[in-house]
């Protein structure tokens, strides 16, 4: 029984460095760009939309909420990882004014996130029959979207994970101590 602890114990501590080499290269790699607006998009020029362009940007298009959506995850990838999954999470469209900015109209909202990095919110507004219209330069669109983009410091990112993995370390130490107590006595 010494033996199978002995060889679990050295294969949870190399598998642990993998871990751990894998996520610091995860958490180094750069950011993507702030991803293109969709096809036959009109960028706002309105004080709001244009004070800060490296976070937020605002567009009137026709594009329905299924087609922006469907864009923004195809533009917002790694550019050196592609591969590197995403997560998509929905929020009630009152939470726009505190992901996006104050005083939004807003039908929906969503969120593309990269875990301990970056995020890009999505936030949408389709006047329905009876609400203000929405026009650009005088031309009617279905639709305006503003997108608000959170990039994490390296040195945040470095500093979250530490913590996790000297966490988890302390936690696996505790939890093998008390394998080895359990298992790891002689039956008599």
């Amino acid at each position: 029984m010494h033996t199978l602890l002995l060889y679990t114990r050295w294969t949870l501590r190399i598998l642990l460095v993998l871990f751990i080499l894998s996520f610091i290269i995860y958490l180094a790699l750069p950011n993507p760009d702030f991803p293109p607006p969709p096809p036959n998009s009109y960028q706002s020029m309105e004080p709001g939309d244009i004070a800060d362009q490296t976070t937020l940007r605002a567009y009137y298009t026709n594009s329905l909420r299924s087609e922006v959506i469907t864009h923004y995850r195809r533009e917002f990838v790694h550019p050196f990882a592609a591969w590197i999954p995403s997560y998509q999470l929905n929020y009630p469209p009152e939470e726009s004014a505190w992901y996006v900015k104050a005083l939004i109209k807003s039908n929906y909202l969503e969120e593309t996130v990269y875990p301990l990095r970056e995020s890009l919110f999505i936030n949408g507004y389709e006047p329905k029959n009876g609400d203000d219209n929405i026009a650009f330069k005088g031309t009617p669109v279905a639709s305006k979207i503003t997108i608000r983009y959170y990039r994490s410091p390296l040195w945040i990112r470095f500093v979250v994970f530490s913590f996790g993995i000297v966490t988890l370390i302390y936690i696996g130490r505790n939890w093998w101590r008390e394998l080895t107590l359990l298992f790891g006595k002689k039956q008599h």
